[in-house]
């Protein structure tokens, strides 16, 4: 008797996880790539509540799943290494998207006034789900760089 239900524990065992997870193909493909980063510091506007201005950081990425696809709970967390040596660190929840569409958001990041970012780290998390299944997978992505300096900050030589 044992041997029979070792031998059945064996067989149906490797097939179970079949029934609730997604297809090989499906998460073969699912990811975020993060197209560009940029900053504008002559858009900067005032800050709110501190004293010094809000630099909006402008991002371009493209969620990549099956077309019948939706990514849900996105967020985007920017660390700056900045020229005073100090470290800044903004989130931001993104709305909910679909597959394969390529999007455009904008973070605002505080920086005290003569203080400019010049080291990032942008990392976006989020959800993915393929149709009406009941499994999320969870995906991410990372680009790191450096952002140019203001060209007021440039020094020419002649």
């Amino acid at each position: 008797m044992f041997k029979q239900l070792r031998l059945f524990a064996l067989l149906i065992l490797p097939l179970a996880p079949i029934g609730v997870m997604m297809p090989a193909y499906a998460q073969k493909n699912v990811g975020i790539e993060i197209r560009n980063v940029s900053k504008n510091d002559a858009q900067a506007k005032k800050g709110l509540n501190d004293p010094g201005r809000l630099v909006p950081v402008k991002f371009r990425f493209i969620c990549n799943g099956a077309d019948a696809g939706k990514f849900s709970n996105l967020e985007a967390a920017l660390e700056t290494v900045n020229s005073d040596g100090a470290r800044s660190r903004v989130t931001k929840r993104i709305a909910d998207g679909t597959s394969n569409t390529l999007r455009e958001e904008s973070i605002d990041l505080p920086l005290p006034d003569g203080v400019f970012a010049r080291d990032f780290k942008l990392t976006l998390r989020g959800k993915f789900r393929l149709g009406n299944a009941a499994n999320l997978i969870e995906v991410s992505e990372v680009k790191t760089g450096s952002f140019p300096a203001p060209a007021n900050l440039i020094e020419y030589k002649n």
